[in-house]
């Protein structure tokens, strides 16, 4: 495999994972942006070190300091951030350097073609443009470019797609017809953004290093004038004035006025720290997307004036308007927010929560946003109505790596990125099924007499151990710092794997998947192979340009072969005992003797290669060219290239089943697998492994409960599945529904789930005064986008009830006494109530009333007797009393009444006088 895939500088400097000096010049802001770039790369412990060798020039633009040295240990969060010597001659405004680790496509400028429906996405980190249909929301193509895309717009009159590409210092011209490259164009260097006005068919390439605009004639596809401006960034036109709005960033902050109809500047508008600028073309209107500020600012095309400033989310850097509704959104990158503002009242009316957005267009027609998540490799769309998330597409993700195991006919695939391992049945070509492992699986083997299956975990420091038989993981096996490269002897039991930054070779036995030795080889072992014949195994050392033998028997090294140059990946045809090392830099696969640990030949291939696999029953070779996404087919008898057969985009690892002599190709940004018949040599099959983002919801307590005038919650967790991302939504259904039944609410009502990360919320269920008292079934549901998913709960509302016994006596003589029986029942209550007896009408020489204990202790569904005592004396006045008992217990009050008469002795004289109540 190629160990130094994507990390690499926009100058070609290389970053492993081992730490490397890297020299260059750029001004501050790109430099921040190309260590942003490169730590998504960098796993947990990596060490980056960097060497920055920088130029003074005039306006501040490089770092002050003529040397800078940056080292850095990324943390096991995944980020990591700006120290004094890092930040260090940036200006006092720049932000904290924060970047994200993760591996991945890095989606940045985005475009949408209102005619066609589709949208354009340039994947910065796999060199491709991504084509998503508008209509069904998927890829449908990858376009090669061969250098990193920055910047894109189109045009949809012409259908033709324009992309800057910085290190090449060129812009791509696509064929929205045929998603080919049709033209490239030379422009200035340090290119920006990219901006088109289709009346003219004019192009406005920004370029930062240049200090210039190049204006291209997209007829001829040659570059017509270059504008000299202050430090361009951002760029946009507005067809119905033939104005184009350039942004200058360091030291300048003003916006560039240029009349396209002569390539003049006409004037320059000051406004703070701009980056991006859009325009709306029916009102005139320019939004300029103020990055340090945190606002947009708003100019009047027709007098150039700044008209408002609308405060947004943190750090802006791309900005869209809607002409047809008049509503401009700003992608608000450390904020993980879209802005919405209504462009009639310069207003904010809405704050749409995703991670990382960092480039923003529309399809007016359709009044669709969207919007790419960097670090989380996705697009997410937006329904302008609505302002919600209705969709996320994932872009450009694949397999790293696969093995088979031919007794079975199954092909296992590591997929990095994802953190699974993909089963296929090779008789059918059909996904058995998927089976999550560590962090980051890169390396994979398969025991073929075992069925075991044995997975490197890049990020986890891990190897996990699958049962063939069941698709579980049965073991986990501590690695001590990035294991990558596996092989298997299927005859001893033996699995070897390679640990880069340690300079070691795992030796693992399979019978009890523990650590069996630990091998010191050369600097850098990012592969290995296996002879099972000879019991010897070949670990390829990158940065030592060496091959270390181990002997399986005594786990020790008894050869060190010198090959000369960086070997990447190798394989072995124990048939033969010859072993195939591929030569990425010299676009090469040596040939070593097993017997003799010599060099016997090179095979040249028109490519730099990947990965290796043997056929040792055909004597075929197999290898992998990644930027020529195909495969070279070698006959090992001649050492000749036979064969050449074209694959999917960026081919990066491949297995060979000798029992079926089929091919298995992993088409890494395709996130495909060619399947190849060995004896024709052409494609018979192609499988999709690609994984829909989806996520599973739970809820923690998922029952609990509370007595009536109060509530309860419980905390219900969204986990992403295949790192789907966006905007949560909760709802809450109870049953049975029932008169002043409780209700349900969320808080926050829409968390941002994050790419492989949790959304949670705390769902709060309320009951009144009134509240029927029981159990209540709680449907949660949780969606993103259209995907939804649920989760149930069970909700007790508890309460007690008080009833009284009619007094007996129900009639008092004077001076008499009567009681009654207050019983308290729990209605699933626990817990003391409080008793207070009271006696109505108050009068003088009237009856008391009390009860046998001022409290009780209920506990759930029991009941509580207590004797009410009511006593008067000779003064009495005749009549009716209400007697009432009052229950609390907390906001919970309950009183029950019962009436008692009070007569004379006999004649119904005597007590002070007669009333009754009614």
């Amino acid at each position: 495999m190629d160990v130094c895939r994507n990390i690499r500088l926009s100058s070609g400097a290389c970053l492993c994972t081992q730490q490397h000096i890297i020299k260059y010049q750029m001004p501050k802001f790109q430099w921040l942006s190309e260590i942003l770039l490169l730590a998504r790369h960098l796993t947990a412990g990596t060490v980056l070190v960097m060497l920055v060798v920088a130029t003074i020039l005039t306006g501040g633009l490089f770092p002050s300091q003529p040397t800078l040295s940056y080292r850095s240990t990324i943390p096991v969060d995944g980020r990591i951030f700006g120290d004094q010597t890092l930040m260090n001659g940036f200006a006092a405004s720049s932000q904290n350097l924060i970047a994200t680790v993760a591996g991945g496509a890095g989606p940045g400028g985005v475009a949408v073609n209102s005619v066609t429906g589709r949208i354009y996405i340039a994947l910065q980190l796999s060199n491709t443009i991504s084509v998503v249909d508008g209509f069904s929301n998927t890829v449908i193509a990858s376009i090669p470019l061969g250098a990193s895309p920055s910047a894109i717009s189109l045009n949809p009159n012409t259908n033709l797609i324009y992309v800057t590409l910085p290190s090449l210092n060129v812009t791509s011209v696509i064929n929205g017809s045929s998603n080919t490259v049709v033209a490239t164009i030379h422009v200035g260097s340090g290119l920006r953004r990219v901006a088109v006005n289709p009346n003219t068919n004019r192009i406005y390439v920004t370029n930062g290093l240049s200090n210039t605009v190049s204006v291209i004639d997209g007829s001829s596809n040659s570059v017509v004038a270059t504008i000299q401006v202050g430090i361009p960034f951002g760029v946009a036109v507005n067809p119905a004035t033939n104005t184009v709005y350039v942004t200058n960033g360091g030291t300048l902050n003003k916006v560039t006025v240029i009349d396209g109809s002569n390539n003049s500047i006409t004037t320059t508008i000051p406004v703070g720290s701009p980056m991006a600028v859009a325009i709306n073309s029916n009102t005139n209107m320019i939004y300029v997307a103020n990055v340090y500020g945190n606002i947009l600012v708003v100019i009047n095309g027709s007098s150039n004036a700044i008209v408002a400033s609308v405060p947004v989310g943190f750090h802006p850097v791309a900005v869209a308007a809607n002409p047809n509704t008049d509503r401009i959104y700003t992608t608000d990158l450390y904020g993980n927010s879209v802005s919405v503002i209504d462009g009639s009242s310069n207003t904010v009316v809405a704050t749409v929560n995703m991670a990382d957005p960092s480039a923003v267009d529309l399809n007016s027609s359709g009044n669709t946003v969207y919007a790419t998540n960097y670090n989380s490799d996705l697009l997410s769309i937006m329904d302008g109505s609505s302002n919600t998330i209705v969709a996320t597409v994932l872009l450009g993700f694949g397999p790293s790596n696969l093995d088979i195991n031919p007794a079975t006919n199954k092909i296992y695939i590591a997929d990095i990125s994802a953190g699974k391992v993909s089963v296929i049945n090779g008789s059918s070509s059909g996904i058995i099924t998927v089976v999550g492992v560590g962090g980051g699986p890169d390396g994979i083997g398969v025991n073929n007499a075992t069925g075991r299956v044995f997975v490197a975990n890049s990020i986890s420091n891990s190897v996990s151990v699958l049962d063939g038989s069941t698709n579980s993981v049965i073991a986990t096996i501590p690695a001590s710092s990035t294991p990558q490269g596996v092989a298997v002897n299927s005859k001893t039991n033996r699995i070897y794997v390679t640990l880069p930054s340690a300079n070691k070779t795992m030796v693992i036995d399979g019978s009890t998947n523990s650590l069996l030795a630990s091998v010191t080889v050369g600097s850098d072992p990012v592969a290995v192979t296996v002879n099972p014949v000879t019991n010897k195994a070949y670990v390829m050392n990158f940065d030592a340009n060496t091959t270390s033998v181990i002997d399986g028997s005594t786990n020790t090294v008894v050869a060190t072969i010198q090959l000369g140059f960086s070997p990447a990946s190798a394989a072995v045809n124990p048939t033969t005992n010859k072993i195939y090392v591929t030569n990425p830099n010299g676009n090469a696969v040596a040939v070593i003797d097993g017997s003799t640990n010599n060099l016997t030949g090179s095979i040249s291939l028109a490519f730099a290669p990947g990965d290796v696999g043997i056929n040792p029953g055909t004597n075929k070779i197999y290898v992998t060219g990644p930027s020529a996404n195909s495969i070279s087919v070698i006959d090992g008898s001649s050492n000749n290239v036979i064969a050449t057969v074209p694959v999917g985009f960026d081919p990066t690892a491949l297995a060979v089943n000798f029992a079926t002599n089929t091919v298995y190709v992993a088409n890494f940004y395709a996130d495909t697998i060619s399947v190849i018949s060995g004896s024709t040599n052409t494609i018979t099959s192609t499988i999709n492994i690609f994984t829909p983002g989806d996520f599973v919801i739970s809820s923690s307590p998922a029952s609990f409960s509370f007595t009536v005038a109060s509530s309860g919650s419980s905390t219900v967790t969204a986990q992403s599945v295949n790192r789907l991302n966006g905007t949560l939504t909760f709802s809450a259904s109870i049953s049975p529904l029932v008169t002043n039944g409780p209700t349900a609410s969320f808080i926050p009502a829409n968390p941002v789930l994050p790419a492989g990360g949790s959304g949670a919320s705390t769902l709060t269920v309320s009951a009144t005064t009134s509240t029927p008292a029981g159990t209540y079934a709680v449907t949660v549901t949780a969606s993103v986008g259209s995907i939804k998913h649920v989760t149930a709960l069970s909700v007790t509302v508890t309460d007690f009830t008080l009833s009284l016994t009619t007094p007996s006596p129900s009639v008092i003589i004077v001076g008499g006494y009567a009681a009654a029986v207050l019983s308290v029942s729990s209605l699933g209550f626990s817990g003391s109530v409080t008793l207070v007896v009271s006696v109505s009408p108050i009068v003088t020489n009237g009856p008391t009333a009390s009860a046998s204990t001022s409290s009780v202790l209920l506990v759930s569904s029991t009941t509580v007797k207590v004797t009410i005592s009511i006593s008067t004396t000779v003064s009495v006045p005749l009549g009716s009393y209400l007697i009432s008992v009052t229950g609390s217990s907390g906001p919970v009050s309950h009183t029950v009444s019962v009436s008692v008469i009070v007569q004379g002795s006999g004649d119904g004289s005597g007590g002070g006088g007669h009333f009754f109540v009614k």
